[in-house]
């Protein structure tokens, strides 16, 4: 009765262990597989459609490109450093001018419409936009979506060709990768920002901190700004 009752408890057991782990999602594998129809759509359009639309890109972007880098001329030193907004035809003008055509560079790469539901709260309801899940760089186009708000980024992005000049439009955070004191840097600096009264415009932050497969919510690593903060 016992050694039924022991072997009963182990079936139940690893029944149990068997249903958990199909029921876990692990948001950092992705199994995918293309069919014949679309491995081979996608070789025709390797060799055709994409040198065509590559070029395109790169070509509206270098437009971008120089007006950000003719229009921040003249800016000041606080502006330059994001402690004080850009104001002004820079604001006004200038910059839905760019994040405009940025967002064609991506009409041009396929992404025709973003479909976006409810009322986005303003800077002064929510000073910080959290944006999840992250996927992977393509995740860029709801960055422009969302008209290019502030973000925390690597040092290394300011030195990226085209890229760089455009990011600095944004008055962005910089994280230094060698400073091992740069993340309790930022804390201070992203709570300087959004409590200093002036008119930024929203920090955009993803709080994963990693790209996940979309299937499930990374664990939020806000670090510094969590501890000091929340």
């Amino acid at each position: 009765m016992t050694k039924l009752r022991g072997k009963t408890k182990k079936m139940t057991a690893e029944k149990l262990k068997s249903t958990v782990s199909e029921d876990i999602i692990n948001p950092f594998v992705l199994n995918q597989e293309l069919s014949w129809h679309q491995f081979l759509k996608a070789i025709i359009m390797t060799f055709t459609i994409l040198p065509l639309r590559f070029l395109l890109m790169i070509m509206i972007l270098a437009i971008a490109w120089l007006i950000s880098v003719v229009t921040l001329l003249g800016i000041s030193k606080e502006q330059a450093q994001g402690l004080d907004p850009l104001t002004g035809w820079r604001r006004r003008w200038c910059k839905p001018l760019i994040v405009s055509i940025v967002r064609f560079v991506f009409v041009v790469g396929g992404w025709f419409w973003i479909p976006q539901k409810g009322r986005r709260a303003t800077a002064k309801e929510a000073p910080i936009l959290l944006v999840m899940p992250h996927s992977s760089f393509l995740d860029t186009v709801l960055v422009i979506a969302l008209g290019c708000p502030s973000m925390v980024v690597k040092d290394s992005t300011e030195r990226t060709p085209f890229f760089g000049d455009l990011v600095k439009y944004t008055q962005p955070l910089f994280v230094v990768s060698e400073d091992p004191n740069s993340r309790r840097r930022i804390a201070e600096d992203i709570k300087r920002r959004v409590t200093s009264g002036k008119d930024f415009e929203q920090l955009l932050l993803f709080p994963e901190g990693g790209c996940g497969n979309r299937k499930a919510l990374l664990q939020f690593k806000l670090g510094e700004l969590e501890n000091r903060y929340t």
